[in-house]
């Protein structure tokens, strides 16, 4: 069987580039760099292995997360992919943004 990989949507995209503006203007680029490589890494381990994660059929089908410091990572998996479909801040309410 072929190694599952990740995907990222547009939104995530986004999430991730409003992550590393606030992270950079509070913390600075080292501490930037660092906290998006701590969300990539979890990115990386569901796609080894996405059952790892919280099912949340509460704000969505089919729907799963785990944290990641302080953000929520949001995802779906099939046989070939994780598609990483949000990444939220802890204290936000994810059913807002589904």
């Amino acid at each position: 069987m072929a190694k599952r990989t990740w995907k990222a949507s547009l939104e995530t995209k986004e999430d991730l580039r409003e992550i590393a503006l606030y992270t950079k203007e509070q913390w600075g680029i080292a501490q930037k760099n660092a906290y998006l490589k701590a969300i990539k890494i979890v990115f990386a381990r569901l796609a080894e292995n996405p059952v790892i994660g919280r099912q949340r059929n509460e704000t969505a089908k089919n729907l799963f997360s785990i944290p990641a410091r302080e953000h929520i990572v949001f995802y779906r998996y099939d046989s070939k992919h994780v598609y990483i479909v949000r990444v939220l801040h802890s204290r936000r309410d994810p059913r807002r943004a589904f």
